[in-house]
């Protein structure tokens, strides 16, 4: 592809920006390699539509280092978040727990401790498991 055509694809995609069709918009620089294309589709995603996991494609997409770490630390915020919520479910009062089981987090099943003969895993420690492995996949996760 040549400059010509890139420049021409390149205004169509600012054009579907402007009209917000980020995707298209997004799918146009993606094919001419316009990291600041990118960046503002993912800016366009991440600040006006309050979807950051589209968004983390788009600055993963132009390497976008300081959007890719504030995503990041949203992330992980927002998984913390989880599994505190998820230990402070086990422990209210069964009045006071939610009756819709469509919320719910899934949990692992616990480990058959005859088994395997070990000690079984501390909530605490279970719940740093959680979040390293967690971190491991956004980490190596590409979108």
């Amino acid at each position: 592809m040549d400059d010509a055509q890139k420049a021409e694809i390149n205004r169509k995609a600012d054009e579907y920006l402007k009209l917000g069709r980020a995707l298209d918009a997004g799918r146009l620089f993606k094919s001419t390699q316009n990291q600041p294309g990118l960046i503002r589709v993912g800016d366009y995603l991440y600040f006006e539509k309050s979807q950051p996991l589209l968004a983390y494609g788009y600055y993963r997409a132009a390497d976008h280092k300081p959007m890719l770490n504030r995503v990041y630390e949203g992330f992980i915020f927002a998984l913390k978040c989880l599994l505190d919520s998820d230990e402070t479910e086990k422990t209210k009062p069964a009045s006071a727990k939610s009756t819709d089981e469509s919320y719910k987090i899934r949990t692992a099943n616990p480990v058959d401790q005859s088994s395997t003969g070990k000690a079984p895993i501390s909530n605490e420690h279970s719940k740093s498991i959680k979040i390293a492995r967690a971190v491991a996949l956004l980490k190596n996760h590409k979108l």
